[in-house]
C-alpha cells in the first residue's frame, strides 16, 4: 500500500490484496521429518518429492479432469476416485455402450470419411470418379473424354434440365417460362439455331456454367448449380468475341449508343513478320522430321509459340505437352505432326481474312497499307445526350412473343 495510507487504511488494503490472490497451482510445503516436497489443487492429498513429478502431474488425465471440475465450481476428485471413473468407463465402451475416448471418435471420423471416399469412386457420376478418371489425361485426350460421355442433345434439348421439347421455338417457350431464359438482343441474332446449340455444347459437354464460367465435373451438376443460383442466362455484354458469330454486331452497335465498332489497325509490317515467323516454324519442323535434333527442339519451341500466339492452344495446354515429352510419353515429333496441321489452318484463316478486309477497303476506294480488325464492344456509359435518346417501349427485349 502506499505510505501516505494511514496504518488502518493499509491493513484494509492489504486484507483484500490477500484476498484476491487466486489459488496457486502448485506449493511447496515441508514435512515435520525436513523433506521439501510438493502440492496442488489438482492433485488433493498427494505430495510430489520433486518438480519432475510434478510437471508429469501437470500432463496427466486427473489435472485436465481437476482443472475442469474448478472451472464448472465443482471439488475436485482423487486420484483413486478417478481411476474408478476411468475403469467404469473401459467397461462400459468394451461392452458396446458408453462415451468414446477422443482417439476412438477420431478414427471412426476418418474411418467415416473413407468408406464415403470409396462410395463416391464407385458411382462413375460423382466428382472423385470424374476426378480419377481423367486425372492422367493430356487435354485433347480429355475433349474426347468429354465428348463421349455427353449425353445427346438437339434443338429441343432443355439446356438446364432433362427436359425436352418438340422443336426449337417451343423449348424457348419452355425454358423462358420456367427459368425466365431469355437471348438478349434477339432482334440482332442472325443464327439462332447455331446460338443455343453453342449454350448446349457448354452445358453437356463441356459442363460450364453460362454466366459464371465455372467448370463441373457432370452436366447434371452444372444444371444444377445455375438453377441453384438463379443464372439460367448468359450474357453478350462482355463476351461479344465468344458470341459474334451469331450476332450481327455491327447492326447492333448502330441501333444502340451502348455499343460501339472497335477498329484495330494491323501494319504490314506486323502482317510480314507474323509470315517469316510461319515460315521458320515450317523450316524448323521439316528439319526435325529429317531427323536433325538441334532443328527437332527449335522447331518443337517455334510451333508452339506459335500456337499460342494464334489462340490454338494456351500456355497451360503446351505445359502438360511440354511434361509428356519430359517423362517419354510421348515425343516432340509426334506432337508436331499432331499440332502443326492446325497451326497451318489457323494462319490461312487469318491471312484469308486480312486479304478479304484489304479487298473491301479497296473496292470502297480507300488506300491504306493497313488491315483493319472490326470488333464491337459493349459501352454501358454513353454520353447523356444518347442515353436520352434511348428509346426502348418499343423495342423487343428478349424471347417474349414465345412465352
Amino acid at each position: 500500500p502506499p505510505k501516505h495510507c494511514s496504518a488502518k487504511n493499509r491493513d484494509a488494503m492489504s486484507a483484500s490484496i490477500s484476498m484476491s490472490v487466486p489459488n496457486k497451482p502448485m506449493e511447496s510445503v515441508t514435512s515435520e521429518s525436513g523433506i521439501r516436497g510438493f502440492t496442488s489443487c489438482t492433485a488433493p492429498g498427494e505430495v510430489f518429492s520433486t518438480e519432475e513429478e510434478m510437471k508429469e502431474h501437470y500432463r496427466s488425465e486427473l489435472h485436465r479432469c481437476n482443472l475442469r471440475r474448478k472451472v464448472a465450481g465443482v471439488a475436485p476428485i482423487t486420484r483413486s476416485a478417478f481411476e474408478a471413473r476411468e475403469a467404469r468407463e473401459a467397461s462400459r465402451t468394451q461392452g458396446g455402450s458408453g462415451k468414446l475416448t477422443t482417439d476412438e471418435r477420431r478414427k471412426q471420423r476418418d474411418l467415416r470419411r473413407q468408406q464415403k471416399a470409396e462410395r463416391q469412386a464407385k458411382n462413375p457420376l460423382s466428382k472423385a470418379a470424374h476426378f480419377e478418371a481423367t486425372r492422367d489425361l493430356t487435354p485433347d485426350e480429355y475433349v474426347d473424354h468429354k465428348m463421349l460421355r455427353a449425353p445427346d442433345f438437339d434443338e429441343g434439348t432443355d439446356i438446364f434440365s432433362s427436359h425436352q421439347s418438340t422443336d426449337l421455338h417451343a423449348n424457348l417457350a419452355y425454358m423462358a417460362k420456367t427459368y425466365a431464359f431469355y437471348v438478349p438482343h434477339f432482334e440482332y441474332v442472325s443464327d439462332l439455331s447455331g446460338l443455343i446449340g453453342y449454350l448446349q455444347e457448354k452445358v453437356f459437354v463441356g459442363n460450364v456454367a453460362l454466366r459464371t464460367g465455372k467448370q463441373f465435373h457432370s452436366a447434371e451438376a452444372v444444371q444444377a448449380h445455375m438453377r441453384a443460383k438463379g443464372q439460367c442466362s448468359f450474357e453478350l455484354e462482355g463476351s461479344e468475341e465468344e458470341y459474334s458469330a451469331f450476332y450481327d454486331m455491327e447492326a447492333l452497335a448502330a441501333g444502340s449508343p451502348l455499343w460501339e465498332i472497335d477498329g484495330e489497325e494491323e501494319d504490314e509490317a506486323e502482317v510480314a513478320e507474323e509470315e517469316d515467323e510461319a515460315e521458320e516454324a515450317e523450316e524448323g519442323a521439316e528439319a526435325a522430321e529429317e531427323g536433325d535434333p538441334a532443328g527437332d527442339a527449335a522447331a518443337f519451341d517455334s510451333l508452339f509459340a506459335r500456337a499460342v500466339e494464334l489462340g490454338v492452344l494456351s500456355e497451360a495446354q503446351v505445359d502438360l505437352l511440354t511434361d509428356l515429352v519430359a517423362r517419354g510419353e510421348s515425343c516432340e515429333v509426334q506432337l508436331m505432326r499432331r499440332y502443326r496441321p492446325r497451326v497451318l489452318e489457323e494462319e490461312e484463316r487469318r491471312a484469308e481474312a486480312r486479304r478479304s478486309t484489304a479487298a473491301e477497303l479497296t473496292a470502297d476506294g480507300s488506300e491504306s497499307t493497313a488491315s483493319t480488325t472490326r470488333r464491337v464492344r459493349y459501352n454501358p456509359l454513353p454520353s447523356s445526350a444518347e442515353a436520352a435518346s434511348l428509346m426502348l417501349a418499343n423495342r423487343e427485349v428478349g424471347h417474349r412473343e414465345l412465352a
